[in-house]
């Protein structure tokens, strides 16, 4: 029973930690703003989002990529502190960089409902 909840949740991250294989595009929402709404879409090798946090407004751009530079790590996250010149206000840029269709939704990164699913799948396994 261990083993299948285990495989259950690997393929569940599996999507979101890989990189792509060979040329496969991937489609990605390409909106300059939070819209959830947004439809318009482009295709590259990366789906992006990229937020730009400070003093409680948060600036978001979404897009594709077709390289990256070594040190963007695929299907996560990162987030770096920064300050703006002239001024004590304190911001964060965080990038996340994903290989599936639409994965850079407006919304919460996908990692996240792969973490709501993997609990989910958990309780039930375990009430089996």
């Amino acid at each position: 029973m261990m083993y299948r909840l285990f495989l259950a949740i690997s393929l569940l991250f599996i999507e979101n930690i890989g990189e792509p294989t060979g040329d496969r595009l991937h489609e990605c929402y390409n909106c300059p703003g939070s819209t959830p709404n947004c439809n318009d879409v482009c295709e590259g090798r990366y789906c992006y989002k990229a937020e730009f946090i400070a003093d409680g407004y948060t600036t978001v751009k979404r897009g594709c990529l077709n390289e990256t530079d070594g040190g963007i790590q695929i299907g996560l996250c990162e987030e770096t502190p920064s300050s703006l010149p002239g001024s004590d206000l304190r911001a964060v840029e965080r990038m996340c960089v994903c290989t599936t269709d639409k994965c850079n939704l407006a919304s919460t990164h996908s990692a996240f409902i792969n973490l709501f699913v993997a609990v989910i799948l958990l309780f039930v396994f375990c009430n089996l």
